[in-house]
C-alpha cells in the first residue's frame, strides 16, 4: 500500500479517508510518517460525513489525491440503522424521540 501514497499528485497533498476503528491506523498500513498525509477518520470511513472536513482542509491547502480506505470486519458493515437507534435510545432514553428518525448512513438497512 505504500506505493499508493507514493503517487505524487499534480498539485496539493494526499488525504486519506478511513474508519475510526482503533484497530486500523493509516500510518501503519501505508507506512507513513507523521505529517505525510492528511487523515480523516469517521465511523465506517463514510465519504458523506467527510465532505465538510474536506472542504475546510481544501480551503487551507490544496488536496491533490483522496484515498478512501475501508477495512475487513468493519462494524459499519454489520450494523443496521435500527440497531443503532435502539442501542442509543436504550443508553439515553431522554433523547429517544430525537434518535428515532435520525439517519446514520450504515451499509445495511
Amino acid at each position: 500500500m505504500r506505493d499508493l501514497v507514493n503517487v505524487v499528485p499534480k498539485s496539493g497533498t494526499i488525504c486519506i479517508l478511513t474508519c475510526s476503528d482503533a484497530r486500523v491506523d493509516p500510518r501503519d498500513y501505508f507506512g507513513l510518517k507523521f505529517g505525510e498525509a492528511l487523515v480523516i477518520r469517521n465511523a465506517g470511513g463514510r465519504a458523506v460525513d467527510a465532505f465538510r472536513s474536506l472542504e475546510v482542509m481544501g480551503s487551507i491547502a490544496p488536496i491533490g489525491l483522496i484515498v478512501v480506505v475501508h477495512h475487513t470486519d468493519c462494524g459499519g458493515m454489520f450494523t443496521t440503522e435500527e440497531e443503532i437507534r435502539s442501542k442509543l435510545s436504550d443508553r439515553a432514553p431522554a433523547h429517544a424521540a430525537s434518535i428515532k428518525d435520525k439517519w446514520f448512513g450504515t451499509f445495511r438497512e
